[in-house]
């Protein structure tokens, strides 16, 4: 049986308590190198994340497209999803 080949671009989605960028945070500081990386190689990438300041809006820097909700994510990350879209 031949083995599928990966698309030469994906559509990646991450779900996070926090999302500090440029930081060296040992938590989550990894999460936004990591993000703009996979955009520099081509990959379409969304972060959904919890600031009640910015809840229900949303941006795009660096090429990664931010979604903002207003409470922490407990549980399934499935009805993050459900709030912010």
């Amino acid at each position: 049986m031949k083995k599928k080949k990966l698309p030469e671009s994906l559509k990646l989605c991450f779900v996070s308590q926090k999302l500090p960028r440029g930081s060296a945070a040992a938590d989550y500081g990894y999460l936004w190198s990591l993000c703009t990386s996979l955009v520099q190689r081509g990959h379409k990438v969304t972060v959904i994340t919890v600031d009640p300041a910015k809840a229900g809006g949303s941006q795009i820097a660096e090429g990664v497209h931010i979604y903002y909700i207003d409470a922490p994510i407990i549980g399934d990350p499935k009805l993050a999803l459900k709030e912010a879209f």
